[in-house]
């Protein structure tokens, strides 16, 4: 598992389970296709006469099996010509 990006956002609804679903959404509306879950950090719900504001964090996570971000397709690889040895008339190597 490769740790990503954080993401913070606050939703505001009625209720607190809309105002956090809301925040979740938004939330993760922001992480980049590339990585395919998410952790959910915190999540925290301020009152106020008649709604109520959800604040969440989520960090973005690539599950794989393989150790590497496997992103050869977003890099180019470069490669390099083969090193020329050049000897001098006469020299033996």
């Amino acid at each position: 598992m490769w740790l990503a990006g954080t993401y913070s956002r606050r939703g505001f609804g009625r209720t607190a389970k809309t105002a956090i679903s809301k925040a979740i959404t938004l939330a993760l509306n922001k992480v980049q296709v590339r990585f395919n879950a998410a952790e959910l950090g915190s999540i925290s719900v301020s009152r106020y006469p008649g709604f109520q504001i959800a604040k969440v964090i989520i960090h973005a996570r690539q599950v794989q099996q393989q150790a590497s971000l496997g992103l050869v397709d977003e890099m180019s690889i470069r490669q390099f010509p083969a090193r020329q040895v050049f000897q001098a008339p006469g020299a033996a190597i």
